[in-house]
């Protein structure tokens, strides 16, 4: 999968103070759900409630991407993301992804319950230095507080110690609580 011309747009914008405003361009709200457009899919959030035995009740809602392309067949996140061979459309997929779910979380108005969401650990643990910026800014654009969301770790492959410990110890500094997910 490569990006078209106006992907590249949003792609040039990706690292700068202004990629969060820069990706809201392809953001589109259709039946008070948000939606972007990447390449020839819809990108759009699904929400799977996350029940906890100890509370005994509702704590969350887990966020999905999912996709449809344009013979309306539905294309899961897994797919979407073996097609991606380029770094900078990972980055994007991963951060529409992260801005999606955030915003339509915040339209819901949930003041109660956790976001969980997951970061891809290509994005998240392919630097020598994790970028939880990203995040940071997402939350502050939608309102959502940094408490009201955790960040659902998956295992990975590789010697990545030190970047996932400062990974953790940034988002737990922005405030979000961590979670490990099929470790």
């Amino acid at each position: 999968m490569s990006a078209s011309a106006s992907d590249k747009e949003i792609l040039a914008g990706l690292y700068g103070g202004r990629s969060v405003e820069i990706l809201e361009r392809s953001i589109q709200e259709r039946d008070g759900h948000f939606e972007a457009d990447f390449s020839s899919l819809r990108l759009c959030s699904r929400f799977q409630r996350i029940f906890s035995a100890s509370h005994q009740r509702g704590v969350g809602f887990e966020a999905y991407l999912r996709a449809v392309d344009k013979g309306g067949k539905l294309v899961n996140s897994r797919e979407i993301f073996s097609k991606v061979v380029d770094e900078e459309d990972l980055i994007q997929i991963d951060r529409m992804r992260l801005l999606l779910h955030v915003k339509n979380f915040a339209a819901a108005n949930i003041d109660d319950r956790w976001l969980f969401v997951n970061i891809h650990s290509k994005v998240m643990l392919g630097r020598r230095d994790p970028d939880v910026d990203f995040l940071r800014e997402v939350l502050e654009h939608t309102g959502v507080p940094p408490h009201q969301v955790i960040v659902a770790l998956r295992e990975h492959q590789g010697n990545y110690e030190t970047v996932l410990a400062k990974t953790i110890a940034g988002v737990q500094k922005m405030g979000c609580l961590v979670l490990f997910d099929d470790f």
